[in-house]
C-alpha cells in the first residue's frame, strides 16, 4: 500500500480523468498529469515537515469489469501499489525530480491483462513509463 503521503484521493479530483494525459500499456493504463497547485491542506503539511517525498501522488483502480472477483482486485491493487512503491524508491524516480519540479498526480487503471500477469511485467512496464515521462 501506498503511504498516505503518496494517494491520490480521486474523489477530491472529479476531473482528474478528462485534464490527464494517458498512457497505454498492455497491463494497464495510466492517466497523469503535472500540478503546480498544492491545496491548503498540502501547504500546512508541507511547512511542517519538508523532509516528505511528495513529488508523486498516485491512485491504484482495478475496475470490476476487468476483474470479476473482489478478492483478485484487492490483490492486484496490492501488487501495483507495490510495484509502484518500489520504482518511487529507486534511481528511475529520483531522475524524474530532477527533471520535473511540479507534482506527478497519476492513476493506473488496470485491464483484464493484468490478472495473468507476474510481477516482473508490471514493473517493467511502470518502469517503461517512467522512461517515457523522463525523456518527455
Amino acid at each position: 500500500m501506498l503511504p498516505r503521503k503518496n494517494r491520490l484521493n480521486l474523489r477530491q479530483h472529479p476531473d482528474f480523468f478528462n485534464q490527464a494525459s494517458r498512457y497505454y500499456a498492455h497491463l494497464f493504463t495510466v492517466f497523469y498529469r503535472f500540478s503546480d497547485q498544492l491545496n491548503e491542506a498540502e501547504q500546512v503539511e508541507e511547512n511542517l515537515d519538508k523532509n516528505l517525498d511528495k513529488n508523486l501522488v498516485a491512485a491504484v483502480v482495478v475496475p470490476k469489469k476487468a476483474v470479476k472477483l473482489a478478492t483478485k482486485r484487492n490483490r492486484l491493487r496490492r501488487v501495483l501499489s507495490g510495484a509502484l512503491l518500489e520504482l518511487i524508491n529507486s534511481d528511475s524516480f529520483t531522475d524524474l525530480k530532477k527533471l520535473k519540479t511540479n507534482k506527478l498526480e497519476m492513476a493506473v487503471v488496470g485491464k483484464k491483462e493484468l490478472e495473468q500477469a507476474d510481477y516482473a511485467q508490471i514493473l517493467t512496464e511502470l518502469q517503461q513509463f517512467f522512461d517515457k515521462i523522463i525523456k518527455s
